[in-house]
């Protein structure tokens, strides 16, 4: 006998032979709702909750309508009328797009029947899902993940999957080649128990943790350790997979095995070394042969011109003689202080003793002596603002770096020109410019001017050794300070000395 069931009746109100139908439903893999004359739903079987999820007493009291899909609406609200209005079935039984407890869409194959009975009339639907667009669907997820499943364990990259703790889930046949681990070897097993060196656990860690907690992938370089203990650097990418609520369910990790290519870069750069220690044997040699041997063949040629003219000469002629030597001499220790200087520094035996000091005073007197040195040749002007008192210097070092400063100004400037010295003071530290309007740097030397015994390629017919702005590097670097050089061909060069006033000291 068909049954209807109005909104305010109750399963317990239809009589027993109806409810004896109902309830067979209860155990179908398809699921019958109920619908009163106004298309709300009165009942629903248990197997909705296999089908589409849900419980039945949610959809009680609602419009059947409402679940559908708003494409199918239209048609749907056709066929239940036309239901109503017929009591024979529609053939065939149309398919409607509804949606599950996920928030998915699923085909529906609904089959109406009027229940036009003195209760009062309404729809019987059995409902079943479309298992062929089901499984149509699984087949193509299954070919996809087949494909993926594939793609990886063909893929030359390591290919690692983790779940929120670390555990392994996947290991593709790269990470079992390189590990020589197979997967069912390290499944379930936590990858820092497994390949990662103990100096890089808690950096892993804290990678895999911000991995947790970031909307953004990373990379990073880690060492891997093999089962018969090789050591492998590995370049990782670093990504997650998450859920529908937008927790974090897997980590996905993507590696290179970038250890060949470390030690290509580190015999590259052993290389690089080599061919920059000869470079600078060669420049040494060749300055060596050059000012070395001036000054020595300038001692000997006014000792022998003093040792001939014993007796002869007059006095201010033994005095050029004995000039010359002085002045070669002093050159050669010149020279030989540099290097000494150099050699120390790098390897942290030069001597270094910060104290305040008055750099006013201390820059007056060093210009004092140099344009007693330079004559009427060039103009010596000192500018100095703001405070410069107390910065804490080395003294010879600082005079060491301002008189070599000064020298090579007045070595490559004009006659006449004009050469400044600019202090300037604040609360972070000390600034000392010194500029010329000489003959300027090759803009293709710029970046060799602070590399020892490298001279500018315009003065090479002007006496130099190369070593004046390496020295004065290392003794600006010594107090933690910066140099830096700005010059043009032709129109002059500023060197300008930072040191700060409460910057960590650097160390020998």
């Amino acid at each position: 006998m068909p049954v209807a069931l109005n909104g305010g009746d109750r399963l317990e109100d239809v009589e027993e032979p109806e409810r004896s139908s109902l309830e067979a439903g209860d155990n179908c893999p398809e699921f019958v709702v109920l619908l009163d004359v106004k298309g709300k739903i009165g009942y629903v079987s248990p197997a909705v909750k296999v089908v589409l999820g849900y419980l039945p007493e949610i959809a009680i009291g609602k419009r059947a309508i409402d679940f559908v899909k708003s494409e199918d609406r239209e048609r749907c609200a056709i066929h239940l009328q036309q239901a109503l209005e017929n009591s024979a079935a529609i053939e065939p039984s149309p398919t409607y797009r509804v949606r599950d407890s996920r928030g998915c869409w699923c085909k529906i194959e609904v089959t109406c029947t009027s229940l036009a009975t003195t209760l009062g009339g309404g729809l019987a639907l059995a409902c079943r899902l479309d298992l062929s667009h089901r499984q149509q669907a699984e087949e193509l997820l299954r070919e996809e993940r087949d494909f993926i499943a594939a793609v990886l364990e063909m893929a030359g990259a390591l290919v690692l999957v983790l779940d929120r703790q670390g555990r392994i889930v996947r290991f593709n046949r790269a990470c079992e080649s390189l590990t020589q681990y197979s997967f069912e070897e390290v499944k379930g097993k936590c990858v820092w128990d497994l390949f990662l060196i103990p100096q890089e656990i808690a950096a892993v860690r804290e990678v895999f943790d911000r991995l947790l907690s970031s909307q953004r992938a990373i990379e990073y370089e880690n060492y891997w350790q093999a089962k018969d203990g090789a050591r492998y650097l590995i370049s990782w990418s670093n990504t997650v997979l998450r859920d529908r609520s937008g927790n974090v369910k897997y980590t996905i990790a993507a590696g290179l095995d970038v250890t060949e290519h470390q030690r290509l870069e580190e015999m590259r750069c052993a290389l690089q070394k080599e061919k920059e220690l000869n470079q600078l044997q060669s420049r040494f040699f060749t300055m060596a042969s050059h000012q070395f041997r001036t000054p020595l063949t300038t001692i000997l040629l006014s000792a022998h011109a003093l040792e001939r003219s014993v007796e002869n000469a007059s006095i201010s002629k033994r005095l050029a003689n004995i000039d010359r030597i002085q002045s070669a001499a002093r050159s050669l220790t010149q020279t030989l202080s540099d290097i000494l200087t150099i050699s120390r520094a790098e390897t942290g035996h030069l001597e270094f003793d910060p104290h305040p000091l008055d750099l006013d005073i201390f820059c007056r007197d060093i210009l004092s002596k140099t344009r007693q040195e330079a004559g009427k040749n060039h103009r010596l002007t000192l500018t100095v603002r703001g405070e410069v008192y107390g910065v804490a210097i080395d003294e010879n070092l600082l005079r060491r770096t301002i008189e070599n400063l000064l020298a090579n100004a007045i070595q490559y400037s004009p006659e006449g020109s004009e050469i400044s010295l600019c202090l300037q003071g604040n609360a972070r530290g000390v600034k000392l410019s010194i500029g010329d309007r000489g003959l300027g740097i090759p803009r293709s030397d710029l970046s060799h001017v602070f590399n020892a015994f490298y001279r500018g390629s315009n003065v090479e017919d002007i006496p130099g050794v190369g070593l004046g702005l390496t020295v004065v590097k290392k003794c600006v670097e010594l107090h933690g300070g910066k140099i830096s050089l700005s010059s043009e061909e032709g129109m002059g060069t500023t060197v300008t000395v930072k040191i700060p006033k409460s910057a960590r000291i650097a160390k020998n």
